[in-house]
């Protein structure tokens, strides 16, 4: 019984010796030091041409780290100076002690930090090196660099160079402006507008089509191309060229003009409206006093040749009233006169009593006429039979709005019409003729 237990004893001193057999030690990294940033540059300028070519480039001491340096990681910092690197951007290296930076990639950090093309700003930058797994995290020195964004514009292309458009066509599609992203790579948004001015003349006079952000064509039917060539001067029914371009802007404000394309434009004439704004509007209710953009429209008279030629109104207006025409609804083009002649920015209009009145202009042959407004019944079914002096004031109407007659007749079985005189239109298109109206 004893050796059994001896041996026993021994069986277990020898388990417990090998089961306490020493581990090695774990590995020691050591903590590393600040690294000393260095770069190529205190000035730097790229253009577009520099895109794709390293134009800055940083180099910085061994933090010596006790891991190998492939792990080495490193964060670039770039922020406007004075900033204290609140606001940044970033470029992460790993495993190298210098990083170089492309002319694009520059470009959109700086434009990312809110800088502004083609104006020379200062940035600090600085390098956090650190363990690859982010441990022992330290600051380098801070190095104040000059640097100037650059506009990086888009490149425009025209579906068409040649295009023509009808007055009845005029929606119909036309033409198809496309274009590639400006600033590539810049993370904000960037806004697009269409501009376009006459051939030749480097937009000095510039007239816009808002795109809006992020979107890369723009297409115009018949009616828009044309009224682009309207807008530069070419006159309805002749050819003009017109050239455009791409702004697109940054969220910040940075500027880039795209190429310029260049569109000859068969042209005609468009619809063109009339206003009546002047001092009687608030008082008669019809919108605010001079207001172009409150005044009543004029009606446009459609027949053949008087179409954008002839208008006319019927309104009351207040004694004294003072008034002009204009085209659109604002004073770009506005029209006054005198005896009967109608002048660009001519003398206001006035009626000396209070009364309704019927208002006509002649655009085209630059005549107007200011006369009594009124409206009848005229023709076999009504009392007046087809004699246009029987008229008034006994089958008259009353003026309820403007352009708007309200009256009752006895009517018989026969046809009739209205009229505004007491003789009939002779054919003429001219602002004084008698105006009737069937159906």
């Amino acid at each position: 019984m004893k050796k059994l237990l001896s041996l026993s004893l021994l069986a277990l001193t020898a388990f417990l010796f090998n089961a306490c057999d020493k581990v090695d030690e774990l590995p020691y990294y050591e903590k590393g030091t600040a690294v000393t940033l260095n770069s190529s540059t205190a000035t730097v300028a790229p253009t577009l041409a520099d895109s794709v070519a390293n134009v800055l480039s940083f180099s910085w001491t061994n933090p010596q780290y006790g891991q190998d340096t492939s792990l080495y990681k490193f964060i670039i910092e770039v922020t406007p100076a004075g900033n204290n690197f609140a606001t940044k951007v970033t470029k992460t290296v790993t495993g190298s002690l210098a990083a170089s930076i492309t002319g694009r990639e520059l470009n959109n950090m700086l434009l990312n930090l809110g800088l502004t093309a083609g104006t020379a700003s200062n940035v600090d930058v600085r390098v956090i090196s650190s363990y690859g797994n982010n441990n022992e995290r330290y600051l380098s020195n801070v190095l104040t660099i000059s640097a100037k964004p650059f506009a990086d514009p888009a490149v425009l292309s025209t579906e068409k160079t040649t295009v023509t458009g009808t007055l009845a066509t005029a929606n119909q599609p036309s033409n198809t402006f496309s274009w590639t992203e400006a600033f590539k790579k810049y993370t904000g948004t960037v806004t697009y507008t269409l501009q376009y001015d006459s051939s030749g003349k480097n937009f000095a006079t510039i007239n816009e089509i808002p795109v809006g952000t992020g979107l890369l064509t723009k297409a115009l039917n018949e009616g828009e191309m044309n009224q682009t060539a309207l807008s530069c001067g070419v006159v309805g029914g002749t050819q003009g060229k017109i050239e455009y371009r791409i702004k697109a802007v940054t969220a910040s404000g940075s500027t880039a003009f795209s190429n310029v394309v260049s569109v000859t434009i068969n042209s005609y004439e468009s619809i063109v409206r009339l206003y009546m704004p002047g001092g009687y509007q608030g008082s008669t209710g019809n919108g605010n006093d001079w207001d172009p953009g409150t005044a009543p429209e004029l009606i446009r008279d459609n027949r053949t040749g008087a179409v954008n030629k002839l208008y006319y109104i019927y309104i009351y207006l207040p004694a004294g009233a003072e008034f002009k025409v204009t085209q659109g609804r604002s004073w770009d083009v506005n029209y006054g006169g005198t005896g009967g002649v109608l002048a660009n920015n001519g003398a206001n209009f006035t009626v000396s009593t209070a009364g309704y009145y019927r208002i006509s202009i002649d655009r085209t042959g630059l005549q107007y006429d200011i006369r009594e407004g009124r409206m009848g019944f005229v023709g076999g079914g009504t009392p007046s039979g087809w004699d246009p002096p029987s008229v008034f004031p006994l089958r008259a109407m009353g003026l309820a709005a403007p352009n708007l007659f309200v009256g009752l007749t006895d009517f018989t079985v026969d046809g009739w019409k209205l009229i505004d005189n007491n003789q009939w239109n002779s054919g003429d298109l001219n602002v004084t003729n008698t105006r009737s109206y069937g159906s």
